[in-house]
């Protein structure tokens, strides 16, 4: 046997070995419906199904498989079952049950399609089968019923209202805010023009805290008519953002102002009625009752009005929350069926009423297009009411009229200039083409730009055409605008006040000299970046005359803000020094991401933004320690099939025994990114291992879980027509070939309980 034939031979077995099911025990059932499930070398699923169900069902499963725990609160506490299992108290259960967060995934699972419904109930059978398979899990491991799972789902769309509108009470009648989330984000799309492969690419950047209820997840689901992959929130059963065969989308917070407080008159000799137009009418009751782990059960009474709950009472007043996700029910099956889109333009008919409540959406496709939405479920309001306190609830006149549709939503393809941006900014700079003008003055007020943007659109104004690489580079690029711009004007102001400005150990000379020169970029090897973020903190706390975005050359300087430079240069050096004992730590030193082990790392901050951002939200051991900030990275350039290049903090799964609890770090931190496998051929090239998943539906649901039996070792089935599963034999040749080929968040009266 010659050596070339040898090396094929022990090639053929390797990927045998790589790609073959891995043994379980059951057997499949003739009414079964199979996914296969292969995961690349960072352990991310790719998910070929018979079914859309068949695919959820392994969805729900490997998700247990990787976050089983965090998923599995999440959906208690949007249940309302967080005192029932030990793991929170009544208050939160009764606020999720006043904002009929529970309520709401009950009806969704009732109301929407039946193919949507047996999608969830199939994901929420994985997730039982994983802990069935499982045995030892702790008392509160209940299984999951579906409604938990769409609970789970619009509380993330409806808590950031109920926040919103709590935040507009007066402040004698203020009560904590639901938890927030440090919503952000960066995207940006280039046109074929202006792209060096001649087809639209895509950059999202979606700026969260990395642990906790905003943590993502990365999958690939491929299944009759649909093959998408991208990224989710932990526990949610569809891809939130990421790529199909034919349109790449992202999302960037939009901060709309889509919830408000109405102030309800009460009646003195009926607190439980209110004023309408000169009328008394009863406010709703509901009552619902809370279980508690080793008390009584509590009986809780909400109150409603027109307007929606009641979050608070006072002597003369309650204040209902209006919210433009009460009560919404659509969101999931939206969401199901974005990925059958195939165009961009295709998921917005101008006629609807957004289902998704918030997010700036820009999009690319296959037909060459790149599209800006500002999507928004916004009501038609009074122009003369300020909606940013509470507004009088007696007055009819004052209530929200019918929602906008997208047909009067900012809404921009292929503007001009070839590209679109979007870093948390106003609709009139992502697409200049739109005139505030145009829209209702609630919509957005104002033009806020942000440093992120005008970096963003440096970048985009930089060269006539990009290539993959170039974007890649644009979503690691860390500087900081304002750093980059003071840095400008410390020399001059050090020349211009050296003689008469105290130095007595010679400090300020010492970090002029450091600062002068930094570009305000922030990386791990620089030297510059602790003192720099510092001092441009300390200097926009002195108020000087002009803003973060626009600073002016220092001849334009008055010596106010001359002085201020220097001012702050002397507390920042006091800081610094009292932190690391040197003024020029190497930012990567003292800048680090705790992910099993310590990482050093670069990236912007809440103090010194960049478009990749690293935010420390702790300083411990002579460390700021960062965890929040650029969580999901992706590239797609809109080839066929499109080419898909991610990366993120954190590995893929939960455990930290698991090779891929940390695996993407050390790429992160050095800004790379990896490969998304997108063909069938790629994901069989970058195979460690598969698993056949069979998904029986259940014939009646019992509890509204359905059973499936386990996963077996039977060849997957013969694979015709996109989206079927594939199958190890198959896989084999390919993976042969492509080697070969390439060489080598509330008000209520409680009974007693």
């Amino acid at each position: 046997m010659n050596l070339r034939v040898f090396r094929l031979l022990a090639l053929v077995a390797f990927v045998l070995v790589a790609t073959a099911p891995f043994r379980s025990p059951g057997a499949a059932t003739a009414s079964a419906q199979q996914a296969v499930v292969y995961r690349d070398e960072y352990g991310v699923p790719h998910i070929y199904g018979d079914t859309a169900a068949a695919a959820s069902y392994a969805f729900g499963y490997v998700q247990a498989e990787d976050h089983l725990s965090q998923m599995r609160q999440n959906y208690l506490a949007a249940a309302g079952r967080l005192a029932e299992t030990g793991l929170g108290t009544s208050d939160a259960d009764a606020l999720v049950h006043l904002l009929h967060i529970p309520e709401v995934g009950q009806a969704a699972i009732a109301t929407m399609p039946a193919g949507d419904r047996e999608r969830v109930e199939a994901f929420a059978a994985g997730v039982n089968k994983y802990i069935t398979d499982h045995p030892g899990q702790p008392a509160w491991m209940l299984p999951v019923e579906p409604y938990e799972v769409i609970a789970w789902v619009h509380s993330g769309n409806l808590l950031p209202e109920y926040q919103l509108a709590a935040s507009e009470l007066p402040a004698a009648a203020a009560l904590p805010a639901a938890a927030s989330s440090p919503y952000g984000s960066n995207m940006s799309a280039v046109a074929p023009a202006k792209s060096a492969l001649g087809v639209p690419i895509l950059l999202g950047d979606p700026h969260l805290q990395w642990t906790g209820t905003t943590q993502w997840y990365e999958a690939h689901l491929n299944y009759p008519g649909v093959n998408v992959a991208g990224s989710t929130f932990f526990g949610w059963p569809f891809i939130n953002m990421g790529a199909t065969d034919n349109v790449a989308w992202t999302m960037t917070n939009n901060s709309p102002d889509n919830a408000d407080v109405y102030r309800e008159t009460r009646n003195p000799a009926n607190p439980l009625q209110y004023l309408r137009d000169g009328v008394w009418v009863d406010a709703r009751a509901e009552i619902v009752t809370i279980k508690r782990q080793g008390q009584p059960d509590l009986p809780v009474t909400n109150y409603y009005t027109v307007h929606g709950p009641v979050i608070r009472i006072d002597a003369a007043y309650a204040y209902a929350a209006s919210m433009v996700s009460f009560d919404l029910t659509e969101l999931p099956s939206a969401a199901f069926h974005m990925p059958e889109a195939p165009s961009a333009s295709a998921l917005f008919n101008p006629a609807d009423t957004p289902k998704i409540a918030k997010w700036n959406i820009i999009l690319a496709d296959t037909q060459g297009h790149i599209m800006y939405v500002y999507n928004i479920r916004l009501a038609h309001k009074s122009e003369s009411v300020d909606w940013k306190h509470a507004v009088d609830g007696s007055l009819s006149a004052n209530d929200w009229g019918p929602f906008l549709t997208y047909g009067e939503l900012p809404t921009k393809v292929d503007p001009a200039n070839g590209y679109l941006q979007n870093a948390n900014n106003s609709p009139w700079n992502t697409a200049p083409d739109l005139v505030p003008a145009d829209y209702p003055s609630y919509l957005y007020p104002g033009n806020f730009m942000g440093e992120r943007a005008r970096r963003a659109v440096e970048w985009l104004e930089s060269k006539p055409q990009f290539t993959v690489q170039d974007m890649k580079d644009m979503s690691m690029d860390d500087l900081s605008w304002s750093g980059r711009g003071l840095a400008a004007l410390i020399g001059p102001a050090w020349a211009d006040l050296a003689p008469t400005y105290p130095d007595p150990d010679g400090s300020v000379a010492q970090a002029t000299a450091l600062l002068s020169p930094w570009d305000g970029r922030q990386s791990k090897t620089s030297t510059a970046v602790a003192l720099g973020r510092q001092w441009v903190v300390d200097f926009f706390a002195l108020t000087p005359t002009f803003s973060r975005e626009s600073i002016p050359a220092y001849g334009s300087l008055g010596a106010a803000d001359r002085t201020k430079l220097l001012d702050a240069l002397v507390t920042a050096i006091a800081d610094i020094r009292g932190r690391f004992g040197v003024l020029n730590p190497v930012w990567g030193d003292v800048h680090k991401i705790s992910r099993g082990a310590a990482f050093p790392a670069g990236g912007g901050s809440a103090e010194t933004p960049g478009l990749r951002m690293a935010n420390a939200t702790s300083f411990s051991g002579g460390v700021y320690w960062a965890a929040g900030g650029s969580s999901y990275q992706f590239v797609v350039a809109m080839t066929s099939p499109p080419s898909f290049y991610s990366i993120r903090p954190y590995g893929e799964s939960e455990d930290a025994a698991s090779p891929h609890y940390a695996d993407q770090t050390a790429l992160y931190t050095n800004n790379q990114f990896k490969l998304m496998p997108f063909t069938l051929s790629d994901v069989i090239a970058h195979s460690t291992g598969s698993q056949i998943y069979y998904y029986d539906p259940p014939a009646p649901a019992v509890g509204g879980i359905a059973e499936a039996p386990a996963e077996t070792t039977a060849p997957a089935r013969d694979a015709t027509g996109g989206g079927r599963a594939a199958y190890a034999l198959g896989g084999v040749v390919l993976m042969v070939v492509a080697v070969l080929a390439a060489g080598g968040w509330a008000a209520r009266r409680r009974g007693r309980g």
